[in-house]
């Protein structure tokens, strides 16, 4: 990770206390939790982005994503009516 680090330095900001903190126990807790739950919610890819159990994959759904937060989809009443048995 030094890259990293020192990408953080030359923007300000101490790389080295970021890797750290990248790197506790908090944070590496968080990243196993988050895992996991990926795991439960199906994704097979990132990114994925989770809405009301809806995946919604890769960044070229971000809009649909967007939409959905706004102007959540709500099914029709709509109904095939029955068919008879016309014998």
């Amino acid at each position: 990770m030094p890259t990293l680090a020192a990408l953080a330095s030359d923007l300000g900001h101490n790389g080295d206390a970021l890797i750290a903190l990248a790197q506790c126990a908090d944070v590496l807790a968080r990243y196993a939790e988050n895992a996991s739950e990926a795991l439960r919610a199906n994704v097979f890819g990132s990114p994925s982005y989770v809405l009301a159990g809806e995946m919604f994959y890769g960044q070229d759904r971000l809009e649909m994503l967007d939409r959905a937060l706004h102007a959540p989809f709500q099914p029709t009443r709509w109904r095939n009516p029955p068919v008879h048995d016309q014998k």
